[in-house]
């Protein structure tokens, strides 16, 4: 039964780190894309942007500096301590 629980435990574990994984990463394709400015009616990027969009638009608009938008770093860094956070009560 505890190897059970043990392997439960790591799968979950897991699942958090990945889905985390893979949300910073596509925040980070969307910074480099938007440096050299996509065609926004591509499909794969129209899915990048569907997916970013509601992690990004929280934090719109609360740190810019010269026309520099630093929400994605926000964004990143909530991840960040969701990630800590969930992994600290599984």
């Amino acid at each position: 039964m505890t190897e059970i629980l043990g392997l439960t435990h790591s799968i979950v574990r897991n699942f958090i780190d990945t889905v985390a994984y893979v949300l910073e990463l596509l925040i980070i394709i969307r910074c480099v894309l938007s440096w050299f400015q996509p065609n926004p009616y591509h499909p794969v990027v129209r899915k990048i942007y569907e997916l970013t969009d509601p992690l990004l638009r929280p934090f719109q608009g609360i740190l810019h500096f010269g026309g520099l938008d630093l929400s994605p770093v926000l964004a990143l860094l909530a991840i960040g301590f969701a990630r800590s956070l969930l992994l600290r009560f599984v």
